[in-house]
Formats: structure tokens, C-alpha cells, sequence
């Protein structure tokens, strides 16, 4: 089980990543845009930060450089559009990878797993 941090601006989206991550037995805590992500605890108390690539309120890419100056170390993309360029800008700045929606439970559950061993081994 992870502890995940999830930040999306879409309610709706937000709550079904939220009960699919709890059905595959994680902890998840939630934000609704980026000016909320500062607002959580300690990088320590997170395995995992879920960011939305396109939001209204903000970009993923730039969400997730602000999470990793502040020591949150394991950081995926989300989106629903997959460009081979994000992931690769993704990878340029340390980020863990771009999980494209929608992407079947077991799928899901190996990026997570992948970007929680790859971090822990300092790739």
C-alpha cells in the first residue's frame, strides 16, 4: 500500500482515481488544483503524487517541479491525451513517467509500483 497524493481540478475525476486507487489498497489524499498540493504535509508522509497534466488552474509539469523542489521525489502524470513529448519533458525533469486515462486497474497498480521501486533505487 502507498500513500498517494492526488491533484486533479475535475471533482469528477478526483473522486474516480480516488476509489480506484482505495480498491487497489492505497491511501489517498486529494487536491483540487495545484495551489491546494502546498498545502499538504510533509513529503515524507507521501509515497506518491498523481498529477493531472492539463488543468484549468494550472499545468501538471509545472505542479510537479514545485512538488519536487519540495522534496516530494516520486511524482506521475496523469492525462487523457498521450503525446510522446510529455513524456519524454516528464523524464527531462525527473518526473516519474505520464500514465494515460484510461488505463485498466493492474496497469494502473504497475506504474505505481515501477515509479516506487525506480525511485527508491535513485533512478
Amino acid at each position: 500500500m502507498a500513500r498517494i497524493l492526488l491533484i486533479d481540478d475535475s471533482p469528477l475525476q478526483l473522486l474516480g482515481m480516488s476509489r480506484i486507487l482505495q480498491a487497489l489498497g492505497h491511501e489517498v489524499s486529494s487536491r483540487t488544483g495545484p495551489q491546494e498540493s502546498v498545502l499538504v504535509s510533509s513529503p515524507e508522509a507521501i509515497d506518491l503524487v498523481l498529477i493531472e497534466l492539463l488543468m484549468r488552474t494550472g499545468n501538471g509539469f509545472e505542479t510537479a517541479l514545485q512538488l519536487r523542489e519540495a522534496g516530494y521525489s516520486r511524482v506521475l502524470l496523469l492525462t487523457g491525451v498521450y503525446r510522446e513529448t510529455d513524456e519524454i519533458w516528464a523524464q527531462s525533469l525527473g518526473i516519474c513517467g505520464v500514465i494515460t486515462r484510461p488505463l485498466p486497474r493492474e496497469q494502473l497498480q504497475e506504474r505505481i509500483e515501477m515509479s516506487l521501486r525506480q525511485s527508491a533505487s535513485g533512478q
